[in-house]
């Protein structure tokens, strides 16, 4: 959310009843990152919450098209794919 707006693709407005949606449409898909697992991530630090919340949601591979961000070296001492 924080990038499509900050990008001017929605308003703050929309972000929020964007989350609120796919809150109420994947409630199984939502995870809690705690702040102490972030240092245990070496991948880009803007985007240790996404590979935070793969650990913790015991997921095998990340979806994205910033490969740059995620580099197999980083995601190997997890066995998580990007």
């Amino acid at each position: 959310m924080r990038n499509l707006v900050a990008k001017q693709h929605i308003t703050p407005q929309q972000a929020k009843r964007l989350e609120q949606q796919i809150k109420f449409a994947f409630p199984d898909a939502m995870v809690e990152v705690t702040e102490r697992l972030l240092p245990c991530m070496d991948n880009d630090p803007d985007d240790r919450h996404v590979l935070a919340a793969a650990l913790i949601a015991k997921a095998e591979v990340i979806v994205t098209d910033n490969l740059k961000h995620f580099l197999p070296k980083s995601l190997r001492q997890f066995q998580v794919e990007a």
